[in-house]
């Protein structure tokens, strides 16, 4: 299985970074 894809995600409002990585996080295919 190749590496997850790393990003940086840079926000003012916590709750929508917190959210997106979250989301993000869940497919598998992205660590941020």
């Amino acid at each position: 299985m190749t590496a997850p894809i790393r990003l940086l995600v840079i926000d003012d409002e916590v709750a929508l970074t917190r959210s997106l990585k979250l989301n993000l996080e869940d497919t598998g295919h992205y660590e941020v």
